[in-house]
């Protein structure tokens, strides 16, 4: 879920994500995605087997600057156990993984 588009008027001069904040986190963490143009983008939460637990942004987005956040749920709605956690952006040729520690 996106819970604010920056009002900065610059633009990222590369696609990123940030270390989630606060980790470990219970239940809530939030990151920030870097999109430097209009593009289509991907940000999924897998668990440590590579399940995918829950897709948080997909499809086309605005360049700019993003912030994300996660309340550790699944798809379906459901709380997920504590453990470890991966996240994953992709954008074109980008790809990042930052673990996370529910």
């Amino acid at each position: 879920m996106i819970l604010k588009l920056s009002d900065a008027p610059a633009v990222p001069k590369a696609f990123a994500l940030s270390q989630n904040y606060p980790n470990p986190f219970n239940p809530v963490t939030h990151f920030n995605v870097e999109i430097p143009r209009a593009s289509a983008v991907d940000v999924t939460v897998y668990d440590v087997l590579g399940r995918k637990i829950t897709t948080l942004l997909t499809g086309d987005q605005e360049a700019g600057y993003h912030l994300m956040e996660w309340d550790s749920k699944d798809s379906h709605g459901l709380n997920v156990p504590s453990g470890m956690y991966m996240v994953r952006m992709t954008a074109g040729d980008f790809n990042a993984i930052r673990k996370i520690m529910l």
